[in-house]
Parts: structure tokens; C-alpha cells; sequence
């Protein structure tokens, strides 16, 4: 009852060294390991952190959150919307898009409510947290920590000793 086709699992399981896919907090440490120092996108070696920083400041790209979007979607997709240069949509229609595009309205369920096999699978922010162990966080810490605290998802390194 997988949700990938079996040798999408068997590729990623041979390049990890991983033998069971469903153990995400155990595979963790050594998936950060590998996007980290071993993931190339259309050929050209890059990571996380180079692919966030490389369009953070530009003119042209919007800056948009998760958690933004879930804490008060309304007015931040008017913002996104006025800052891709459509300032004139009327907030009722976005209103209107944001009920009929909800968490809920999507997944049947309330945020929160867990489906593994579903692309809507939670709809709730923070909630990485969790399958990250003390490795983990500390090599995430190691690769980007820094780029976390810039983009205010933590304030300080606390949170790799949580």
C-alpha cells in the first residue's frame, strides 16, 4: 500500500542504504546526508540550502511560507497576489478560492488529521519537527542551520537540542 511504485522505493533504498522506506525519523540523518553533499538537479550538483539562497533577494521571486499561508491565507494571498502584480482581485473571490482550495475541502479531513498516503497528508505547519532525531537535527544544523534562523523558522540553534 505503498505510495510510490516499487522501483522508485528500490532505487532510493539502494542509494541510502536504507531497508525499510516507512522508517522516515531512522532514514532521516542519512537522507540529509546525502541532499547534502550528493544531489545534483538536471546535472548540476546543488543542495537545499544553494537552492534557497540562490533566489532569495531577487526582484523577480516572491517569498511565500507554508505557514503564512495556513495562519492567515487570505491576506497573504492577496500579498502574493498584489506583489505578482495582480492587485485588483476582489478579496470575496479570494475568499471564495481559499474555501473551495481548503485542507479541509481538498482532504475531507480537518488540519491536523493524518493520511501517510495522501499528498495532502496533514496540513499542519511544524510538524517536520517530529521525525527529526538528535542526528538529524544536528546534521541539518551542520548543512543549514544558519538559512533557518535567516528565514525565521527558528530564532537560535535551540532547537537542535530539543
Amino acid at each position: 500500500n505503498s505510495i510510490q511504485p516499487t522501483y522508485v522505493l528500490e532505487k532510493y533504498k539502494h542509494q541510502f542504504g536504507i531497508d525499510n522506506p516507512e522508517d522516515v525519523m531512522g532514514n532521516l540523518p542519512r537522507y540529509i546526508e546525502q541532499m547534502f553533499t550528493n544531489y545534483s538537479l538536471g546535472g548540476v550538483k546543488t543542495d537545499w540550502k544553494s537552492f534557497i539562497e540562490s533566489y532569495l533577494g531577487k526582484k523577480d521571486v516572491v517569498l511565500v511560507k507554508y505557514e503564512d499561508l495556513l495562519s492567515n491565507t487570505v491576506s497573504e494571498l492577496s500579498r502574493v497576489l498584489k506583489d505578482i502584480g495582480y492587485d485588483g482581485v476582489e478579496i470575496n473571490e479570494i475568499k471564495k478560492s481559499v474555501d473551495k482550495y481548503s485542507f479541509k475541502a481538498q482532504s475531507s479531513r480537518v488540519a491536523g488529521v493524518e493520511q501517510k498516503n495522501s499528498f495532502l497528508r496533514k496540513g499542519v505547519s511544524g510538524d517536520w519537527k517530529n521525525y527529526f532525531s538528535k542526528e538529524a537535527r544536528d546534521k541539518f544544523d551542520y548543512y543549514a542551520g544558519d538559512l533557518l534562523i535567516s528565514l525565521n523558522y527558528e530564532l537560535d540553534r535551540k532547537w537542535v537540542e530539543e
